[in-house]
């Protein structure tokens, strides 16, 4: 199961879950479609963990209202 699928059964699941992609092979296009598809941010991968500290909170603050 790819990453893509993952994150697509998780949304179907929990509609509400924030979900994130890690990926080292996203396109530019790829991204925006993931987007469209529900998924709130894409992390390339090799990330390191202040890349996805920072998506977290991106995640975290977008979700209360906050920027």
């Amino acid at each position: 199961m790819s990453g893509m699928d993952v994150a697509l059964t998780v949304m179907s699941v929990r509609p509400s879950a924030i979900v994130a992609l890690a990926s080292g092979f996203l396109r530019p296009a790829e991204a925006e479609h993931a987007r469209t598809l529900g998924i709130r941010a894409t992390i390339r991968k090799p990330f390191t963990l202040e890349d996805l500290g920072e998506a977290v909170q991106r995640l975290l603050h977008a979700r209360h209202g906050q920027t």
